[in-house]
């Protein structure tokens, strides 16, 4: 299963939720080897997911019995990629992610 969210989106809580009431492993932190997407040059300053999906990759994320979740950037790419097959995907308003970062800021102060 393929998790794609948007940052602070409560997708670890729902990714490791899934992984525990289905007893599967979950990873979060899986890197591919495409290059920086040239659509959004600047997504991997804040997060170190920016890059263009492959094949192989979606196959990889698509057939494993492991619950991944991500921040895939929507380049024409990788939602081309992506398109035929299921996925969920986490949304939240600008102001929402917003807020989350300076509540998260304060509490590591």
């Amino acid at each position: 299963m393929l998790i794609i969210a948007i940052p602070k989106s409560a997708s670890t809580s729902l990714m490791r939720t899934l992984a525990k009431i289905h007893d599967l492993p979950c990873d979060m932190h899986f890197k591919w080897n495409g290059p920086l997407s040239k659509e959004f040059p600047n997504f991997h300053l804040q997060h170190s997911f920016g890059w263009e999906l492959n094949e192989e990759t979606v196959s990889y994320f698509i057939n494993s019995e492991i619950i991944f979740k991500s921040h895939i950037v929507p380049s024409l790419n990788n939602l081309n990629l992506l398109c035929d097959h299921k996925k969920v995907i986490l949304l939240r308003k600008p102001e929402g992610i917003i807020g989350a970062y300076r509540v998260q800021s304060r509490l590591v102060a």
